[in-house]
């Protein structure tokens, strides 16, 4: 039995999978995880990143049976010039969507249009400057603490679900932006949903807070 063999059926035993349930994680027959364990076939290099995911670590482990060094908490981040470059990316959208607010849709602008009935500035405002700042802001800080920090999400369950979370949030803002801004839908609405909906729609910052670090929780790995 080869190493990678032994490593798979001592990953997978460590992890409390079966067989059956192993396949079902990789997409791929029962069979195969068989064979792999007992050195009849040996994964690709796809299906051998696909495994250290499932066993959350990395394709050293799984080949070698010991993580890379790269890997280990005293050195992370491994990749800290990327995080650096996304740091610097979101800092300077930050900047911008602030300019942006500050000079030419300052909230006095926005509070005059707004009783002038002219909405184009207040939907501005509310449905794209102010969102897009406060998300890039988010994620600015989120990435800036990750760079000396890991405050990844480590396993793949939550992840997803910190993603659809965020999806979630900008679904709901807008969707609700449609219904209330098409006027027969406002008036279709439940008191209660209208009020949440007035609370959110008037305060983005706080539901495209929760969706920037969701997303930020959901991507960053």
């Amino acid at each position: 039995m080869s190493s990678v063999s032994k490593n798979i059926k001592r990953l997978r035993l460590l992890a409390g999978l079966t067989q059956d349930r192993l396949a079902a994680e990789l997409h791929v027959t029962r069979q195969a995880v068989s064979n792999w364990e007992n050195g009849k076939t040996q994964p690709d290099l796809e299906t051998l990143r696909s495994i250290a995911d499932v066993f959350e670590t990395d394709e050293m482990e799984v080949i070698y049976g010991k993580k890379a060094i790269s890997q280990s908490p005293d050195n992370y981040p491994e990749n800290k010039a990327l995080r650096v470059r996304i740091t610097v990316l979101f800092g300077i959208l930050s900047m911008i969507f602030l300019a942006i607010k500050l000079i030419w849709l300052p909230q006095s602008l926005v509070e005059y249009s707004y009783y002038r009935y002219q909405m184009a500035p207040v939907y501005a405002s509310l449905l794209l400057i102010r969102p897009l700042l406060i998300l890039s802001v988010c994620l600015f800080a989120l990435n800036l603490l990750s760079i000396w920090k890991d405050i990844r999400i480590k396993n793949r369950i939550p992840q997803r679900l910190s993603l659809i979370i965020a999806i979630v949030c900008i679904v709901l803002h807008y969707g609700l932006s449609l219904l209330f801004l098409w006027e027969p839908g406002a008036s279709s609405l439940p008191r209660f949903l209208f009020d949440f909906f007035i609370v959110i729609f008037t305060n983005p910052e706080y539901i495209f807070s929760a969706t920037g670090i969701a997303a930020f929780l959901g991507l960053n790995r």
